[in-house]
């Protein structure tokens, strides 16, 4: 018969049995809990140790990776300048993006780390299509709306013909790039 508390002990290296006869020793468990001081703030603070270091490391350790600037952008800006297009085999080729100064040092010499880059690159690039698919079909159905509560019929046909004449673009090069087709 085995409690938490046993279970807990265990897990710290302490033998249960052991556990129990020193707690009978001293007049079990309830007296061992009403002898006890209560601990002080600082021993309490040294308990917390271990578990604040723990915190303060995996934050650390994570920051620059999670929190650091991107080796590239999809626009030409800031310090992102030098052009470059994706070549790495399973990616689509020819995405365009830019790099800073210090990318060849970093990421060009090594094949499976330009690899990543350029998969980066297509994961972005794919999804700012599909946002961009998305607004354009969003604006569209907003000209539709308009047409529909139009007050005169020459209107209605005029703005239903400027919604079906809207040019979804970014839809269309989502399909043509990736094969994929956004209802």
């Amino acid at each position: 018969d085995m409690s938490p508390e046993d279970i807990f002990n265990m897990f710290f290296g302490i033998d249960p049995r052991a556990q129990r006869a020193a707690e009978r020793r001293r007049g079990g468990p309830r007296a061992q809990a009403r002898a006890a001081p209560p601990p002080n703030q600082l021993q309490q603070l040294f308990q917390m140790i271990p578990l604040i270091l723990l915190i303060v490391l995996s934050l650390w350790s994570g920051y620059p990776s999670q929190y650091g600037d991107p080796p590239f952008s999809l626009e030409k800006r800031g310090k992102y300048q030098i052009e470059r297009s994706t070549k790495s085999r399973g990616v689509v080729p020819n995405i365009k993006y830019y790099v800073p100064d210090g990318f060849s040092a970093k990421y060009a010499r090594d094949p499976y780390s330009l690899a990543r880059v350029d998969q980066s690159v297509e994961t972005e690039f794919e999804q700012n299509l599909r946002y961009s698919c998305l607004t354009q079909k969003e604006q569209q159905r907003h000209l539709v709306y308009q047409a529909r509560h139009s007050r005169s019929r020459t209107q209605r046909d005029e703005a239903m013909e400027r919604a079906r004449n809207f040019k979804l673009s970014s839809c269309d090069q989502l399909e043509e790039v990736f094969g994929v087709r956004v209802a």
